[in-house]
């Protein structure tokens, strides 16, 4: 009956033993998840206090000072704690001259643009002690131009995983993608980057824990057991999306949480032997007394195993190490049912937008880790989403104004477009008064050489002449008259592509192509001008030549002696006045078909500018909608 007890007992607390070894193996897995976030969040304020430092407003002056760079970086140091901090230019040249093209974080910034964490190295600027290197790419107008980078020490991530060290024996380390030892418990292991890997090559002792490491690098995620210092252990291995693809491993001895209970199974079974000959009744009485606990509690953390973090462990009113196990299990119980309540209520928050808040409860021991990721968290998430809510209201405000100078835009190529009808009206009446210049040149010709040939015969056919003469006279000042306007519409014309040249260039890019048009325009008023110059000189010409005409032909009525040799001198002037004019014809018509060009591109702008107004409007309408998202997140 006793060996029957005591195999019942042994076997409750095997059963006891492998619920703990399970419930331990979760646990395991859970603080490595955790504890991977918490190194991925700790790396990433380093890499945010880069990033910002590299997208400050210094770097994105092309021509910044390397003074005023170096003295906004040194306080940028101060404040994140780097041990040294600097940057470089896009061929990877630093402000002290040191070359950094070559090196492989450098390239990974340029090729991803986003910051990155670099393996730890030896550092000569840090005595030949390990240092983590943090970059970010400074970038303008969406080109790189080179990165700022930030030194810290590699024992901080040794620090961070010895923080949550499980059991005595426990030990957690970091390992690069070629198996070195980046962070350990032990931190002389991490500081000489011990590769286990390779030193089992020349000691067969360490075969088994380089298998373990191999295993990692293959499988990135999993549980493993092996031997080490003559004792069992178990790891849980995770992947750390940082440098060059770290893996985190949290390993436990199993037998620093069932020592205790191999112990006390010893202790009964000697008690066991020590009172059979007293009473076998007091034996069984005690074990179930015993093991009634022990069987509650082990039931208790099946649940737990589960998930179950509510129901309470059965009530026992004795006060030896059983009831003391009890109680204890209750306690440890409600104090995890708490911490994840809590954790639960905060990842609830953060789901409903609500960042402001920060992690309550009490947070014990290795658990504390926990509730600093969780702050750590809500900080950078209030840091980003504060950020993206000003570029939205900047941007909202950047597309506001461009709206208003796209209205403005098209309202002054709409007034472009009617000054360049009234101009082409113009150019119509002027090419009617030319062709009328020209027939009437045409007659003059034709009573010149009729008086050559009648001049003796009819002294009434001069008086002819001389209203013919009359007539040439006040068509010149009418073509002085209309020259006039063509100078006056050349010079608004010019002072019409100032304006439009002034307007192009504060539209920026998107007035690149009305500037071109704005050219043209100044070129052709130019030409319009010197054309103008030339029709005035030619009108001058033709009324001196009037002028003489009729003293000739005065001069003839009072002496047809010399009328002969007048007359062809006559003919030779009006044949000059006839080819000027044809001249005249030509120049205005080419001036026409110009204008003509110009109202077309007018046009074009004037679509342009509409559509531009259009996509500026569609963009207010964006930055107005990223600003209402932003909006429903609660910051403070």
């Amino acid at each position: 009956m006793l060996i029957i007890a005591a195999l019942l007992q042994t076997c409750s607390f095997v059963g006891g033993i492998n619920n703990t070894l399970a419930a331990l193996e979760t646990s395991i897995g859970e603080t490595a998840d955790i504890s991977a976030q918490a190194i991925v969040n700790q790396l990433g304020i380093y890499e945010t206090a880069v990033r910002e430092a590299a997208s400050d407003e210094i770097f994105q002056d092309p021509n910044f000072n390397s003074d005023e760079a170096t003295a906004f970086l040194e306080q940028v140091k101060e404040r994140a704690g780097f041990q040294r901090i600097g940057y470089t230019n896009a061929d990877g040249i630093n402000q002290k001259g040191s070359d950094f093209s070559e090196r492989q974080y450098f390239k990974d910034c340029r090729d991803t643009l986003s910051p990155v964490t670099s393996d730890p190295y030896a550092s000569k600027d840090n005595e030949g002690a390990l240092s983590v290197l943090f970059c970010a790419p400074i970038v303008r107008d969406g080109s790189f131009c080179g990165i700022v980078y930030g030194a810290g020490d590699a024992a901080l991530l040794s620090d961070l995983i010895s923080s949550v060290n499980i059991g005595k024996n426990g030990e957690n380390f970091i390992i690069d993608s070629t198996g070195s030892m980046i962070a350990h418990t032990d931190h002389s292991v991490a500081s000489s980057l011990t590769n286990y890997i390779e030193l089992a090559k020349t000691d067969s002792s360490l075969s088994g824990y380089a298998a373990v490491i191999s295993e990692m690098l293959a499988n990135k995620t999993g549980i493993v057991h092996y031997s080490k210092s003559r004792s069992n252990r178990t790891a849980r291995y995770v992947p750390i999306e940082k440098g060059s693809g770290w893996e985190l491993a949290v390993t436990i001895d199993p037998y620093d949480f069932i020592t205790d209970q191999i112990i006390w199974l010893i202790v009964l079974t000697a008690c066991a032997a020590a009172v059979i000959v007293v009473s076998v009744i007091f034996i069984a009485r005690a074990s179930k007394r015993i093991t009634r606990p022990l069987c509650d509690c082990k039931e208790r953390m099946e649940l737990l195993a589960e998930g179950d973090l509510v129901s309470e462990v059965a009530e026992h009113d004795s006060n030896d190490e059983a009831g003391a196990l009890v109680e204890s299990t209750r306690r440890n119980i409600r104090h995890l049912n708490s911490m994840i309540r809590h954790i639960s209520e905060t990842l609830e928050n953060m789901a409903n937008g609500d960042f402001a808040g920060t992690v309550e409860g009490k947070f014990r021991g290795d658990f504390a880790p926990i509730k600093t990721s969780l702050d750590n968290i809500m900080v950078s998430m209030r840091a980003v989403l504060t950020e993206i809510n000003e570029t939205a209201n900047t941007l909202s405000e950047i597309s506001g104004q461009v709206v208003d100078t796209s209205c403005s835009l098209a309202d002054g190529v709409k007034n472009q477009t009617e000054m360049m009808n009234e101009i082409n009206e113009a150019f119509d009446g002027m090419k009617d008064s030319v062709r009328m210049n020209a027939e009437n040149t045409a007659n003059v010709v034709e009573l010149a050489t009729r008086t050559k040939d009648g001049i003796h015969a009819s002294g009434s056919e001069m008086e002819k002449l001389l209203e013919a003469m009359q007539k040439m006279s006040d068509s010149s000042k009418e073509m002085q008259s209309i020259n006039d306007v063509i100078s006056s519409i050349a010079f608004q014309t010019h002072i019409l592509a100032i304006n439009a040249s002034i307007e192009a260039a504060s539209a920026g890019a998107a007035g690149k192509g009305f500037a071109v048009v704005a050219s043209e325009i100044g070129t052709l008023a130019k030409k319009c001008g010197d054309s103008a110059s030339k029709i005035t000189a030619l009108i001058e010409h033709t009324s001196n030549s009037i002028s003489t005409s009729m003293k000739l032909a005065q001069t003839v009525s009072s002496s047809f002696g010399a009328v002969s040799q007048i007359t062809d001198e006559v003919e030779q002037n009006i044949a000059e006045i006839s080819a000027s004019s044809e001249e005249q014809a030509a120049c205005i018509a080419t001036v026409a078909e110009r204008m003509s060009t110009i109202s077309h591109e007018v046009q074009k702008t004037s679509d342009s500018a509409a559509a531009a107004s259009e996509i500026s409007e569609k963009l207010k309408e964006e930055a107005d909608s990223l600003k209402s998202h932003v909006g429903r997140f609660r910051l403070a």
